[in-house]
């Protein structure tokens, strides 16, 4: 299979990085359930998937239904299941590499929609999967440089899809063409920081308030929060908690966090967790990787110098090799079965219902909805007072980097400007988390005296338990 450039690669991730944002999700639920003003025209195929019938044709969400005259009235779960099978849809069409929808992303001269990639006519074929044409007539699929190394070494097995139906049965065990054409660009890390900013627990919190359940032990009491019946979040919430068992629980959730990234929770929920396999060095790389990046961008300003980006080359493939040692059994489907339950979370508390308990911070300017929930709700428990916004960042940018480096083919890469190309590329990226993790953790990544000792590798729920504890005693921890 043909390898798309790292530079198309890099625009690919931001692109789907912004479809897959809170404030689009929103909108599209918000018109699905008919509460925008002016919404678009009926999609009549959107209506019967949501019956369960027919899959849709909806690369852009915001073409979504209007409020039917028939509208049923909502009882029992039927309306979760709407919310749920909505948020499906949108997973499963902004979930990966959807090239057909790519084009308006790009510069004419990134298009992807036909040129030359490499010096190779590119096309498509009948299922819109974009495919190299070589000089002799040959069809190569594209796919992502990692993802095309991975498949020559499985250069002996048939791609499952690739044979006609009458040849299928024997190919059983072929790499499947839609996970090396269209592959789920989302990395769990996503969720981690998103966790970490006590969101989940949050709607926890709301939630045993709803059942009537007291709060445990070392919590505030939320008991003059309401819900009345009239309105919908009474009935979505009845919804959210029935289908408690059908969601990813918070242990499952820090077994995956602790494969693919070393990470781990603290917390009771996740007390007694013994993951049968952790990335102990991710923190070691990726932290390494962001320091010799700042490193750089000094070396980068200073022009008496000529930058060094060998460091960042080798920081790279490190880090690289980390993350593809954890990218199997279910690296495929729960990091976005969790994205999407995480979305979930977030439009719930972004209902206007829980505004009018928690009141809206109007003079401080959340980017999205959801957040002075949280903040609000910290503030009520004595938890951590740094903003949810840093965690946000911290979910975004890292997300981000991370699939600017796992999906690479660093270890084919040998010249340092390809290398120093990432680092430019990503500078806002880096230069971003690396001030949100100071704010979270106290840790200062980019420190120049990191340079003469080991570079930090504390998990981070040990910082922020840390200072925590120091904001309790009312000190301000050291760093």
């Amino acid at each position: 299979m043909g390898a798309l450039p790292s530079d198309v690669l890099w625009q690919v991730i931001l692109n789907r990085s912004r479809a897959r944002s809170f404030g689009r999700y929103k909108r599209y639920i918000d018109s699905v359930f008919g509460c925008e003003s002016a919404a678009p025209e009926p999609d009549i195929e959107l209506n019967q998937r949501l019956q369960g019938a027919s899959v849709p044709n909806v690369h852009h969400p915001e073409r979504t239904p209007r409020k039917r005259k028939d509208s049923p009235n909502f009882h029992g779960r039927e309306a979760y299941e709407v919310l749920k099978a909505a948020t499906n849809i949108f997973m499963e069409y902004e979930c990966g590499l959807w090239l057909d929808v790519m084009n308006d992303a790009f510069p004419p001269d990134l298009s992807l929609t036909a040129g030359n990639v490499d010096g190779l006519r590119t096309d498509r074929d009948t299922n819109g999967v974009l495919q190299l044409i070589t000089k002799a007539g040959q069809t190569r699929h594209l796919t992502l440089p990692y993802l095309a190394i991975v498949r020559e070494r499985l250069a002996d097995l048939v791609v499952k899809d690739d044979l006609p139906p009458s040849r299928s049965h024997d190919n059983c065990t072929g790499p499947l063409l839609s996970r090396l054409a269209n592959p789920c660009l989302m990395e769990l890390l996503w969720n981690y920081w998103h966790e970490e900013s006590m969101m989940t627990q949050t709607l926890k919190l709301i939630g045993y308030q709803f059942q009537n359940r007291d709060v445990p032990k070392g919590y505030a009491p939320i008991r003059t929060l309401k819900f009345d019946a009239l309105r919908p979040l009474s009935n979505l919430l009845w919804g959210w908690l029935q289908d408690e068992y059908e969601r990813l629980s918070v242990k499952r959730r820090a077994h995956e966090y602790a494969h693919q990234y070393g990470l781990a929770l603290q917390g009771a929920a996740v007390r007694g967790a013994r993951p049968a396999d952790s990335r102990t060095q991710f923190l070691s790389a990726f932290h390494e990787l962001l320091n010799k990046c700042t490193v750089y961008y000094d070396q980068r300003d200073d022009m008496t110098r000529r930058a060094d980006a060998f460091p960042v080359l080798n920081a790279l493939r490190e880090l690289h090799l980390v993350l593809a040692e954890g990218a199997d059994n279910q690296f495929g489907d729960l990091t976005p079965t969790a994205r999407g339950e995480a979305l979930i979370e977030q439009w719930l508390l972004a209902r206007p219902e829980l505004r009018d308990f928690f009141g809206n911070r109007v003079m401080v300017p959340y980017p999205e909805d959801w957040m002075d929930r949280v903040d609000t709700m910290k503030s009520l428990q004595g938890w951590s007072s740094t903003s949810v916004t840093h965690y946000n960042l911290l979910a975004v940018f890292g997300e981000q980097l991370l699939l600017g480096v796992r999906y690479g083919g660093w270890m084919k890469v040998v010249d340092q400007a390809e290398a120093g190309v990432w680092a430019d590329f990503w500078r806002s990226q880096v230069v971003g988390y690396v001030h949100a993790y100071r704010a979270v953790t106290g840790v200062n990544l980019a420190a120049r005296e990191v340079q003469s000792r080991p570079i930090d590798i504390t998990l981070p729920s040990v910082h922020i338990a840390q200072r925590l504890q120091a904001q309790r005693r009312g000190t301000v921890p050291q760093r």
